[in-house]
Parts: structure tokens; C-alpha cells; sequence
């Protein structure tokens, strides 16, 4: 098998099976070690490619930003949106199209809309959540509470993102408080009580909660 074919059952894998942090991990150890198998001139190109898959898992989403894992006392960040040049946006974007994993849907299209800030990018983030949580939904609901995390740090981000950059996220909000109301998921008690914490927090959702509550004895 060559080391293109290689790479590509790679990325079809983790697309399959990242759905929580510790798969995640343990893919980004894999393009680690692949990489430093065929760390050589004449796969140049697909080792470019990994380098690019690694920078795109080593954001996280924290408190409405795209935060990189490694930051130095310097306050050197890795990796750096702005030092994206225009081959890396443009394998981005096709790694957007064509991933069949929600979460990376979302990371992907985080990513975008730090470095275009437009309507669009915006749009796709936010739908790309509500579908994060509904495919959670329809295939993590039994035994899965510590998958949910990465729905819980979504969901918290792309609110405070929202919220500081005034922009409107309806649908983000109606999700969140729907999931603290259901009772049909296991072992989520703990996102919960995040999920509650923040919106406590946030002015823009105690109306909201006040209704969703009053709702129940009409």
C-alpha cells in the first residue's frame, strides 16, 4: 500500500471515530508517529498534509475562542490562524467538505470563521453545532455522558463567541437549554450543571430559562 493510500485510510478512520477527547488523542499520536515514519523529501506532500491535519487538532475550543494547545512564555502560540498561508486555507476548506464527522465539521468551520469573521463562515459554525448535537443525540444517548464533553465545551463556546461579538445564535441557545431539560440521556448530569453555571452567567439566557420553565405548567 502506498503512503498516499495509507494517509487516506488514516483520515477516513479518525473522521469514523473521533467523537470525545481520548479518541482524539490517540489519532493525534497517530499522525505523530506516521509522520515520523515517512519523514522524508520524497513524500513531502502528504507530510505537508499531516502537518496540517496536526494544526487543526491542536486548537480547542475555551470560553468563545479557538485556543491553541501550546503557548510559551513568550506568548508564542502554536499553531497561529494568522500565519495560515493560502495552501493550508484551501486544504482546510476541502477537509470541510468532505468530512463525514460532525465534530470535525465544527472544528473545521471554527477555524474558517476566525480567519474570515464572515455571514457565511458564521452560519456554517452555528448549524454545524445543532448538527454536532443532534447526531449526539440520535447515537450517544446510552452509557455516553464523557463523549458529551465535547458537545458541553462546543455548545459554551460558540455562545460566548456569539455574545462577544454581538451576533445573533437563536438556535445555540434553544439547543442548550433543551439539553438540560432532557431526561433521556445518561450520564450527562455533570455537563449539565456546566451548562446551568453558564447560563446563569449570561443576562441573555435568563429570560429564556424563565420561559422554558413556565412552559411546563401550561
Amino acid at each position: 500500500m502506498s503512503i498516499t493510500n495509507e494517509f487516506k485510510d488514516l483520515i477516513e478512520e479518525m473522521d469514523s471515530k473521533v467523537y470525545d477527547y481520548s479518541t482524539l488523542e490517540k489519532f493525534i499520536k497517530k499522525l505523530y508517529h506516521f509522520r515520523g515514519l515517512y519523514y522524508d523529501d520524497k513524500f513531502e506532500k502528504v507530510i505537508e498534509y499531516i502537518q496540517y491535519e496536526l494544526q487543526f487538532l491542536s486548537f480547542e475550543f475555551r470560553e468563545g475562542k479557538l485556543n491553541p494547545f501550546i503557548k510559551n512564555h513568550d506568548n508564542d502560540v502554536f499553531p497561529d490562524v494568522a500565519s495560515f498561508d493560502e495552501e493550508i486555507i484551501q486544504y482546510l476548506k476541502v477537509r470541510y467538505k468532505t468530512t463525514t464527522n460532525f465534530f470535525f465539521k465544527v472544528l473545521y468551520s471554527f477555524i474558517l470563521l476566525n480567519l474570515y469573521r464572515s455571514p457565511k463562515c458564521l452560519n456554517l459554525f452555528l448549524e454545524g453545532c445543532v448538527n454536532l448535537v443532534s447526531f449526539f443525540r440520535e447515537n450517544f444517548s446510552k452509557n455516553s455522558g464523557i463523549k458529551w464533553y465535547i458537545v458541553k465545551d462546543v455548545l459554551i463556546t460558540s455562545c460566548i463567541f456569539c455574545i462577544s461579538n454581538n451576533y445573533s445564535f437563536d438556535l445555540i441557545k434553544f439547543e442548550l437549554i433543551n439539553l438540560i431539560h432532557t431526561d433521556s440521556i445518561e450520564g450527562i448530569n455533570y455537563i449539565k450543571e456546566d451548562l446551568i453555571n453558564f447560563m446563569l452567567s449570561q443576562k441573555k439566557f435568563l429570560k429564556l430559562m424563565i420561559l422554558k420553565e413556565f412552559q411546563k405548567f401550561v
